[in-house]
């Protein structure tokens, strides 16, 4: 009451959000002050999980009526921003709502339904439609959005076949208000993976230096920077003062255990370097993904998952006051484990955006004429298993890239396949109508926002909207 006997009137936007609480509230502060406007629409009542209940305008004017003896309605009935197409079909889903509303814009084009055969060809299906767009309308991607009534169902994360389909298309997307699969912290380990596969790179290798973990504590890396900082020069190698270090004869800054897990790190950036010449960048990941641990640290966490829980279960019946056996987990994370761990779905994106980036690479790089002698020289590179040595290490960089590059293969490819991956992922952080940027996005987060083109997948009953899941 003395909020409301401070202000001459009291104006509340988005009333129909406001819960029993807060409307007991306005009525208080509205009994002082002299005059009190609500604004909002009841068909946008989207808060009812907290506590926001449909009625509150009805009631609210039955307050106005009974204590102030006046009340004045005012229908905004003019829509400003969709198409009439869009409010006609609204109109036509709602068919109860006697609401009226006239738009001040043009029909505009015909909303269109597409039935698909699952979750995969309803992603094809959409980008292939923002891709049309994109092509003959010459509609920025910043103008495109995908609005999901929710992200994650049941356990499955309804954006992300959208997310594969952009990023193997090569189509730059932002996902409002969470990490795409490309910026999860797998997916950027192994491109960090893939950069020092091109050369040293102080970033990428701080990244991976303890990931998975291999007994390479931040204690240790500290020596290596500090090591770095005094050795002098213009440029600051991290790898380089590593490998100085990791040396037998490099004294006792490092003990012999550090040692031997810095030269093991060493040796793999090693055999990843040579694989990028032997394979695509999609076998590289691959082989990254094994070489460098993440599958044994992926199956022994699934390991120790299943040995607490089973643990949790048989804690009852157990009577013998031995304390439980601690897992190393530097140990654990490196250990060769016979199960297969499943890759994780940032990860398997990325395959599959090196996969379509492999095949368009090939496409704009053909091989030279067939009759020069570089083609001859890649042909015999392919049958190199039937030769006793590997040719590869014995030519110059620059040939082994001409050769190299045509097949799909080479740091000038894996470099390439970087690049491509840091456009996918710079400034995804910021949210909504980013330059040249899809926008993948809840409908609820996309309140407000306005686009050119707009896809709504899963409208399916139970899914749009939601069906009420029962109490657990």
């Amino acid at each position: 009451k003395s909020f409301g006997a401070r202000h001459a009137v009291i104006i509340v936007d988005e009333f129909q959000d406001n819960n029993a609480l807060q409307s007991r509230v306005l009525v208080l502060m509205a009994t002082m002050a002299r005059g009190c406007m609500v604004v909002g629409d009841e068909d946008q009542a989207i808060y009812s999980f907290q506590g926001a209940q449909i009625g509150n305008f009805d009631r609210f004017a039955d307050w106005c009526v009974e204590k102030r003896g006046q009340l004045s309605r005012l229908a905004l009935t003019e829509n400003y921003r969709s198409q009439k197409n869009v409010l006609v079909v609204g109109k036509a889903l709602i068919p109860d709502s006697t609401k009226r509303l006239d738009a001040t814009k043009p029909a505009g084009t015909r909303i269109t339904m597409l039935s698909c055969r699952d979750a995969q060809d309803q992603a094809s299906c959409i980008v292939d439609d923002l891709m049309k767009h994109h092509r003959e309308s010459n509609t920025p991607y910043g103008e495109m959005a995908v609005l999901f009534r929710c992200f994650k169902v049941a356990g499955s994360r309804l954006h992300h076949d959208v997310q594969l389909q952009l990023g193997q298309r090569g189509i730059p997307f932002s996902v409002a208000g969470s990490k795409s699969l490309f910026e999860q912290a797998i997916a950027q380990d192994l491109i960090a993976y893939l950069s020092l596969a091109c050369g040293p790179s102080n970033p990428a290798f701080e990244r991976i230096f303890n990931t998975p973990k291999r007994r390479l504590s931040k204690s240790v890396w500290l020596l290596i920077q500090d090591a770095a900082s005094q050795s002098g020069g213009g440029h600051v190698c991290f790898e380089s003062t590593a490998q100085s270090l990791a040396s037998p004869e490099s004294g006792t800054i490092l003990t012999n255990s550090q040692k031997t897990a810095l030269r093991s790190l060493l040796s793999t950036m090693d055999e990843i370097r040579r694989a990028s010449y032997e394979m695509n960048v999609k076998a590289l990941l691959e082989f990254i993904w094994h070489r460098a641990g993440f599958a044994a640290a992926l199956a022994n966490k699934a390991k120790r998952k299943r040995k607490h829980k089973e643990e949790s279960e048989n804690d009852d019946d157990s009577d013998d006051g031995e304390a439980p056996s601690e897992d190393n987990d530097d140990d654990e994370q490196t250990k060769p484990n016979n199960t297969l761990a499943p890759w994780p779905d940032s990860a398997e994106a990325l395959r599959f955006a090196a996969d379509a980036f492999v095949t368009q690479w090939q496409q704009e790089h053909p091989f030279p004429d067939e009759s020069s002698l570089f083609v001859r020289a890649a042909r015999v590179l392919e049958s190199q298993s039937e030769l006793r040595y590997n040719p590869m290490d014995h030519l110059p960089p620059h040939i082994m890239e001409i050769l190299s590059s045509p097949r799909g293969i080479g740091s000038a490819v894996v470099s390439a396949f970087v690049a491509h991956m840091a456009l996918q992922t710079s400034g995804n952080e910021t949210g909504h109508h980013q330059e040249d940027r899809v926008v993948l996005s809840t409908i609820h987060r996309a309140k407000g926002l306005e686009w050119s083109v707009v896809a709504v997948p899963y409208f399916n009953d139970g899914l749009f909207p939601c069906a009420y899941r029962p109490d657990e």
